[in-house]
């Protein structure tokens, strides 16, 4: 970060403004995180795309054509709790066969929100599982997330499955669950409603914030396709962590 941004967040808690505002990017806005900047998700998106020598006008990147995010926040806005799954932490579900056999699978709106996955590595080498142990790493251009088990299992089958298939079906294997685990573990509708509030929430902060900036106009600017690129790596992988815990 260039060294103008100190002189930036001097001038702005001097006039009590926001440190994006007290630089021009952005127009008159009210801030939501009294002033806490590592809070906003407009810091994020700036922080992300800020030249190198303090001026925002050098973006090379089009705010105004963010259809790749409409496309997420429709997808979760139209998501709705599925009776016939079993939602577990970690973006774990589980669909009922018969007896204690259950498909095993990742949440759909966990997998909404994943980016450019280039490859998925399976750790469904073992029969038994215990809480808290690796099943899957997704890899992506923004890094790799590890997702593991928040329930006991014993694995009876591993499906066979593309990466392109686990992204819209979402099932990795054959399972057998003690209904005790189940019990102790599922999360309520009423909680699956909270992670999805909050994602769209994340979400939406964040195109909005996109709407504010300034100097951004230009059409022959680089489209951003991902969400990865208009917040950058790390915050992404802070707000995969932030939804898989919820």
């Amino acid at each position: 970060m260039p060294d103008i941004r100190n002189d930036i967040i001097k001038n702005s808690y001097d006039g009590l403004n926001c440190i994006w505002m007290a630089s021009g990017s952005i127009d008159f806005s009210l801030c939501e995180k009294d002033y806490i900047c590592e809070d906003c998700p407009l810091d994020k998106i700036m922080r992300n795309l800020f030249s190198d020598d303090g001026r925002v006008g050098n973006i090379n990147f089009n705010l105004y054509d963010l259809e790749f995010l409409d496309r997420i926040i429709n997808k979760i806005e139209n998501s709705s709790y599925d009776s016939r799954l079993i939602y577990f932490n970690n973006n774990v579900v589980v669909k009922h066969i018969f007896s204690n056999i259950y498909y095993l699978g990742l949440n759909p709106i966990f997998v909404s929100l994943l980016d450019n996955v280039t490859a998925i590595r399976e750790y469904l080498k073992r029969v038994y599982f215990l809480k808290g142990q690796k099943i899957l790493v997704i890899d992506g251009d923004w890094g790799s997330f590890t997702v593991s088990t928040p329930v006991n299992f014993m694995l009876l089958d591993k499906l066979n499955w593309k990466l392109e298939d686990l992204i819209s079906k979402n099932w990795l294997a054959l399972v057998l669950l003690n209904q005790q685990e189940i019990d102790d573990g599922k999360l309520s509708c009423c909680l699956w409603q909270k992670g999805q509030f909050k994602a769209l929430k994340l979400l939406n902060d964040y195109k909005n914030c996109c709407l504010k900036i300034n100097s951004i106009s230009d059409k022959s600017a680089v489209k951003i396709n991902s969400l990865f690129q208009l917040i950058g790596k790390d915050e992404y992988l802070k707000m995969l962590n932030c939804y898989c815990d919820e």
